[in-house]
């Protein structure tokens, strides 16, 4: 089997496994991140190799030619790069749960990588005297350098304002008892993320809220994640998966039963 093969099937299975990160199940969606990080480490590589290359043309390009080519083996690696930070924030569980940060960095270093690219591209033409290309080379870094601009101002905005200006109170509530490991309080930030209630409507944020408050024994967090995977809400449709659930919050349901006649307490 080639290389070229080898990696060709490599990223079929994860774009194959992928889906786990939505649904909840947790063996396919441990097989997902294994594979995420691998495609990551493969693409690292690759963009060290072409930025190694590229570093290399660079400082042997004597005509614009050369200086192009040079250039496009580093965008070449600032791409390989891209692809590398994106599957490794979806294979690793602390980034993945905190999302929006991880990848507004990403979206602020990585466009600055290529305006600084692009700037040095510019730089070399302007040796040259291919003015045209140099001035070419400066206008797309000044737009990557814009982007980078703005993805650092969301960043500071996110750390300068506090979360209970961007949420209710209740909410924030709901939240703060869920990462304590209170089952309810996990089940009802679900139901908030899941109607979009004092909240931002977030399908796949509600399911790990869900799937969370049923790890923790709160059985109608169980039912909630059962149906939403069950009616494709926001998720992929997965029967098998949401069987799972439903035979989980049936066996929580029977135990609390058995125990205490009453309402579940995370219910509402």
């Amino acid at each position: 089997m080639t290389r070229g093969t080898r990696l060709g099937l490599l990223v079929v299975s994860v774009l194959v496994a992928s889906p786990a990160h939505a649904h909840g199940d947790m063996a396919a969606k441990g097989i997902a991140e294994l594979f995420s990080l691998m495609l990551a480490g493969v693409f690292f590589v690759g963009s060290v190799i072409l930025g190694v290359v590229a570093r290399r043309m660079t400082a042997k390009a004597d005509s614009a030619g050369g200086v192009f080519r040079a250039g496009l083996v580093g965008v070449l690696a600032l791409l390989a790069l891209t692809v590398a930070c994106i599957g490794a924030a979806m294979g690793s569980e602390a980034v993945f749960d905190h999302t929006p940060r991880g990848f507004a960095a990403l979206l602020a270093v990585l466009p600055a990588l290529f305006a600084a690219q692009f700037f040095v591209s510019a730089r070399l033409y302007r040796r040259l005297e291919a003015r045209g290309l140099s001035v070419g080379s400066i206008v797309l870094g000044v737009l990557f350098a814009i982007g980078a601009a703005l993805a650092a101002f969301a960043l500071i905005i996110d750390a300068v304002v506090p979360q209970s200006e961007r949420t209710s109170g209740e909410v924030r509530a709901y939240r703060e008892g869920c990462e304590r490991g209170n089952g309810s309080d996990c089940n009802m930030l679900g139901l908030r993320l899941r109607t979009g209630s004092g909240v931002p409507q977030d399908a796949i944020a509600a399911t790990r809220a869900f799937e969370k408050a049923c790890t923790l024994d709160a059985s109608i967090g169980c039912r909630n994640l059962a149906e939403m995977l069950r009616n494709g809400e926001g998720v992929p449709r997965d029967e098998a998966a949401a069987q799972r659930w439903m035979d989980r919050y049936t066996a929580l349901s029977g135990a609390d039963a058995g125990a205490a006649r009453g309402t579940d307490p995370s219910e509402h």
